[in-house]
């Protein structure tokens, strides 16, 4: 069985989910328009720069293959359906607008792409249940770390709340990124006397403006490689999940960042990520709080929680994961 990824980006779950089928022996070539960095673990690599040119590089691999689809965007899957029209077609939804956009709409793009595939993958269970799956085959897998990427801790200490990823702001009037403005948690964290760091790939200057307006509020800023970030996290007394600014996506999101957290050591407070929430409920990897006050309430025992942490992070391995990708493979091909 010969599996060909396709993504438009440079995308961390493709590398996570690759690497450990590439250890379980399966041969993985990759499909993008922007090659990434770190994808050893593909077989071979096929740059596209537009529709035109995805349609002859897939019409050329033929339909033997299994089409693992990472959106977004989500146009892929119905290209590959109208190149190969027996091709078998893996979905994997990381991100829709059915799940962050406030307001009941309709997806067209995502919709053909569920019409078009042959099963799907999300990353939460509660995603899953928001989606239309027609009744196809299904699996929830997580965005998990490779166990490779296990941190031990740094020797400085920080202190403080990381918080980590992208970030908007208010002037900037995004209705479909409104998670990512964190002005009224920040100023209340900051209000309260304690330190916050900003972590972001958006921090680096090409955005002054969003930078100033961060710093402004008093966060620290920094800008890092995901491998730079994971081992910085731990320096840090929390880590930063959920934004209670009543954004809908902390309904169905199960983040990058909480498992960033895990491989990094930091414990994680929570502030209204359901599927977070349930995870530190049964694995005891941080708090759920409902405010600041809480927060600063509950503030040591991240002690505790960094133990627990631990002690419990071998359960968020992608390795962990990968074999329920591998049952769906073998569901449908």
């Amino acid at each position: 069985m010969k599996i060909v990824f396709i993504t438009e980006h440079g995308c961390g779950r493709a590398i996570k989910q690759a690497s450990a089928l590439y250890d379980k022996g399966y041969e993985v070539a990759l499909v993008a328009s922007k090659l990434m960095k770190g994808g050893g673990a593909f077989m071979t690599k096929h740059k596209y720069d537009n529709a035109k040119e995805l349609f002859d590089i897939v019409s050329l691999l033929g339909d033997k293959m299994i089409y693992h689809i990472h959106n977004e965007p989500s146009w892929m899957v119905s290209l590959v359906r109208e190149a190969l029209p027996n091709a078998k077609i893996i979905y994997d939804v990381h991100d829709s607008n059915y799940w962050r956009v406030e307001g009941e709409y309709n997806w067209y793009e995502e919709d053909s792409a569920i019409q078009n595939c042959d099963a799907m993958i999300f990353p939460s269970q509660s995603c899953e249940d928001r989606y239309q799956t027609l009744g196809k085959p299904t699996k929830v897998v997580w965005s998990a770390n490779l166990e490779a990427w296990k941190y031990y801790g740094p020797w400085d200490y920080y202190g403080g709340i990381i918080s980590q990823g992208g970030h908007t702001a208010p002037y900037e009037n995004k209705p479909a990124e409104t998670w990512r403005d964190y002005t009224d948690i920040y100023t209340e964290i900051i209000g309260k006397g304690k330190q916050l760091f900003a972590y972001s790939a958006d921090f680096n200057r090409k955005t002054p403006k969003r930078d100033d307006y961060y710093i402004g509020l008093g966060a620290t800023l920094g800008c890092f490689t995901h491998m730079e970030l994971i081992q910085c996290m731990g320096r840090h007394d929390w880590s930063l999940c959920g934004n209670p600014n009543g954004s809908k996506v902390w309904d169905y999101a199960l983040p990058n960042k909480f498992f960033d957290a895990m491989s990094g050591c930091a414990p994680v407070v929570n502030f209204g990520c359901t599927e977070v929430g349930k995870l530190i409920d049964e694995y005891d990897v941080g708090i759920n709080v409902e405010s600041v006050d809480e927060l600063v309430e509950r503030w040591d025992e991240h002690k505790e929680k960094r133990a627990s942490v631990y002690r419990n992070r071998n359960e968020f391995n992608m390795e962990h994961q990968i074999d329920k990708v591998i049952d769906l493979y073998n569901e449908i091909y």
